[in-house]
């Protein structure tokens, strides 16, 4: 039972990782392209939920402030 546990918990930090590594690579891309970064955006273009990028278990910390109609952002990850 054990083992399945811990084969379970090795599969889903996988999983997770992925879905980090999605994130970060989306973030990167918008960034560069010079569009606003969203959260909405960044979590359409990783193929997450926004709620997965506001989790406590996201590996990553994205912050939006609003400038005079402009979105600049920061990300550590």
């Amino acid at each position: 039972m054990l083992d399945r546990i811990q084969r379970l918990h090795r599969a889903a930090q996988g999983r997770h990782e992925k879905t980090a590594r999605r994130a970060e690579a989306a973030l990167d891309a918008l960034a560069r392209s010079g569009d606003p970064v969203t959260v909405r955006g960044v979590a359409e273009a990783a193929r997450v939920s926004r709620s997965w990028i506001y989790s406590p278990g996201c590996s990553g910390q994205l912050w939006l402030t609003s400038n005079g109609g402009q979105t600049w952002h920061a990300v550590t990850f």
